[in-house]
């Protein structure tokens, strides 16, 4: 009991403390705050200060706990207690109007700061709108500047194209597709620079040849490194069997010769942007066949490879060829380098 008391009698002392010391504030938000304190810390007090002032005040001196000298000072403190929440009631209620108006300004404040917040929330994502969206223009513009590189680069081959041509007929070489015996001329079984005579104008016609495919490859590999990386990887695949089997073979019909509707060629290099460009650079032409053409190579031996092939003549009646008239063995060498190379880069 002794030990209850003691708490109870510095609860008191202190809350009396606090309340002389928040009555002389002038702040009225600080001493509104700190009677509450004082009238909270009594309020939680009063059951155990009844309890004692009920056992103190007990009539007859054969119940009563305590002697009159302790009976005397548990009252004493049950008083004190009660009139120290009197004036701490008494205060609050002056401190009232400016409290409700502190918590007025504290919740102005609080609805200030909301509306900042929704409003920086809402230049963040007006930001991140404009962000999108200029993310979105460069995307657009990229893919503008890659379509317009991609249609000058296949200019840049037509044009390579013309000139080729525009030299073979300087040459006095047949245009493709030029009537009946439209490869008649054309179609050599010898490599250049093999069998036949190397002269100073055919050297001179053999090193334009080179940079001229040299130059047109160039561009192709350009176009078949912007192409999705499978297909490109097939089509490149295909372009180095297709140079290995012309330098293992260079006089043989069947490798020189390739049909365009072949699904396996089509599918895989002829629809691959930059496909079909590779292989005009390799030196082939398109030619059309056609039932009752002459013949597109000279002599028994070819006429034999077609024979063993099944191919015949009739068979070819309006199909679109790919065919390599002449094999510049040095530049198709070095055509095959440059193919590896690309595919090396592309696995």
């Amino acid at each position: 009991m002794g030990t209850k008391f003691k708490k109870l009698s510095a609860l008191v002392a202190e809350s009396e403390a606090s309340l002389s010391a928040a009555i002389a504030n002038i702040n009225l938000q600080q001493r509104g705050a700190a009677l509450q304190l004082v009238a909270a810390a009594l309020e939680a007090a009063a059951p155990e200060l009844l309890k004692l002032k009920v056992k103190a005040s007990e009539p007859d001196e054969d119940k009563c706990m305590f002697g009159p000298k302790m009976a005397a000072s548990v009252l004493g403190l049950c008083a004190r207690a009660e009139a120290c929440a009197k004036a701490a009631a008494l205060a609050l209620e002056e401190c009232a109007p400016a409290l409700a108006a502190a918590a007025e300004g504290d919740a102005a404040a609080a609805r200030a700061a909301a509306s900042a917040a929704l409003a920086a929330l809402a230049a963040q994502r007006a930001a991140e709108a404009t962000g999108e969206a200029t993310a979105a223009a460069a995307a657009a513009a990229k893919w503008a500047l890659a379509v317009a590189d991609e249609q000058a680069e296949r200019a840049r081959l037509e044009e390579l194209h013309e000139r080729a041509e525009r030299a073979r007929r300087q040459r006095g070489l047949a245009p493709t597709g030029a009537g009946d015996d439209h490869s008649s001329g054309r179609w050599q079984v010898e490599p250049l620079g093999t069998d036949c005579e190397l002269t100073m104008e055919l050297a001179m016609d053999m090193q334009e040849m080179a940079e001229r495919q040299g130059e047109a490859l160039r561009g192709a590999l350009t176009l078949l490194k912007r192409a999705e990386r499978v297909a490109s990887r097939g089509a490149l695949q295909l372009l180095v069997t297709f140079t290995d089997n012309v330098l293992g073979q260079p006089r043989a019909r069947k490798f020189r010769k390739l049909r365009c509707r072949n699904a396996h060629l089509a599918e895989n290099v002829l629809a691959v942007s930059g496909g079909r460009d590779a292989l005009l650079a390799l030196g082939f032409e398109e030619e059309e066949w056609w039932a009752g053409m002459a013949g597109a190579v000279e002599g028994d031996e070819a006429e034999s490879e077609a024979a063993d092939s099944g191919e015949t003549r009739e068979s070819h009646g309006g199909e679109l060829f790919l065919v390599l008239n002449q094999v510049n063995l040095d530049g198709l060498q070095v055509a095959r380098t440059a193919i590896s190379y690309a595919l090396m880069h592309n696995a």
